[in-house]
């Protein structure tokens, strides 16, 4: 039997992926894609959607479907909770000729038992928000702010402590109780060790919470002499990078206000859960539609000189945002650091300790339990090349603060929010 066919791409496909890879280069300074030897060299390009996108009056959705998008059912969709994709699986066949009639349901199984480990392997996948929390206080322990090293080396460090703190609450199987949970007293001593570590931690970062300080500021104890003086510096150069970007912040205010409107309207059509990715997308779509009618609208505007402002609006722009997220990284140290001020010398000796005994039995769990490298900082800077993100020296610093791909982030969690992200929704979420 042979293998079909692929079909034609459709042009709204290729809109899409244009607009993609257009938004991904403006939004991340370095994209990285791991293991593309995996990728087929040629095969039909179908995207997938919930089926609850499909049908709906708006451009969205209209795109979604002249793309030729598969639409994929859901359980939690379904008043009688059960679902058929089978029409979705001949899409499968060109790469998969196993999954053709007759149907074999273990091959079926197979293939997405094989897709759900690919994806699993990138992503954290928790029981708990205090698993994730305690997962990446842990990893920025072992491989402390300022380790040179790529997004994917962060997400499977993360992992792996996340898999550890996973393995330790799941109750272990008893050959003798057919398969019953075992007694507290058959716990082996590494796994209570495990649990008894995730509990400091959740109570180091509370308390790190209740202050408003990152574990770096622990980490890294500064006099109070350098205190003031960096905190009157980062409030100055704040300011400064603020007044400079307004002009080009008035040209985004119609592209923030149409897209804020947008979602907001948006989010009233269902639980919060449930439309994070078309928020992602209403932003992406709604905010390039309402950027490209500035554009043209300040042409118009500046018919006379419109051959200047063609390349001056976007430049100014792009560079109200950089000059935006260096304000706001600027902001963030300003406040942390005037709350370390407020936080006082005696307790702030007392958290060091506390660090420093957290941080000897986080590193004695990377390297004897889970196999971590015994001095990350070192071992991450040599492995890999560009794509870690970084700028190295002075002179790339300099050199590159104009460049598209410029990024001055330390931290892979870092955004332009005035706040670090350590606090997640409630479990019932």
């Amino acid at each position: 039997m042979s293998t079909p066919k692929g079909s034609p791409t459709p042009w709204s496909y290729l809109f899409i992926r244009l607009l993609f890879k257009f938004v991904l280069k403006i939004f991340y300074g370095t994209i990285v894609v791991e293991n593309a030897d995996l990728i087929p060299p040629r095969g039909t390009p179908w995207l997938t959607a919930k089926a609850t996108q499909f049908g709906r009056k708006n451009f969205t959705s209209w795109l979604i479907e002249s793309a030729g998008t598969v639409p994929l059912m859901r359980r939690k969709d379904a008043p009688d909770g059960t679902v058929d994709n089978s029409h979705a699986m001949k899409y499968l066949v060109e790469d998969n000729p196993e999954l053709l009639a007759p149907v074999n349901y273990d091959e079926i199984r197979t293939l997405t038992a094989k897709m759900h480990q690919q994806i699993s392997s990138g992503t954290l996948d928790a029981p708990s928000w205090r698993l994730i929390r305690i997962a990446k206080l842990a990893a920025r322990m072992y491989a402390p702010l300022g380790t040179t090293m790529s997004l994917g080396d962060y997400v499977r460090v993360v992992r792996t402590f996340l898999e550890a703190f996973k393995a330790a609450e799941q109750p272990k199987a008893d050959p003798t109780s057919d398969g019953e949970a075992p007694p507290s007293e058959q716990v082996t001593l590494e796994d209570r060790k495990i649990l008894q570590l995730g509990n400091d931690l959740k109570e180091y970062q509370d308390q790190l919470s209740r202050w408003g300080i990152k574990d770096d500021r622990i980490r890294r104890p500064l006099p109070r002499p350098v205190i003031l003086y960096r905190i009157f510096v980062r409030l100055i150069w704040s300011l400064f990078l603020i007044a400079l970007s307004i002009p080009g912040l008035i040209l985004w205010l119609p592209v923030y206000i149409t897209t804020f409107i947008a979602v907001h309207q948006y989010k009233r059509t269902g639980p919060v859960w449930d439309t994070y990715d078309e928020i992602a997308q209403y932003k992406l779509t709604y905010g390039l539609v309402s950027y490209v009618c500035v554009y043209f609208t300040a042409l118009l505007a500046t018919l006379p000189v419109a051959f200047l402002t063609a390349i001056l609006v976007p430049a100014g722009m792009w560079m109200s945002l950089r000059w935006t997220e260096d304000a706001v990284a600027a902001f963030r140290a300003f406040m942390s650091l005037s709350r370390l001020l407020r936080v006082g010398k005696p307790a702030l000796e007392g958290m060091r300790e506390r660090r420093a005994d957290l941080h000897a039995r986080v590193m004695a769990l990377a390297v004897g339990t889970l196999g971590l490298p015994e001095e990350p900082e070192t071992y991450f800077a040599e492995t890999g090349g560009v794509e870690k993100g970084r700028v190295r020296g002075r002179w790339a610093s300099k050199a590159k603060y104009f460049s598209v791909r410029r990024r001055r982030k330390r931290d892979w969690n870092e955004t332009l929010r005035l706040y670090d992200q350590v606090d997640y929704p409630g479990e019932e979420y």
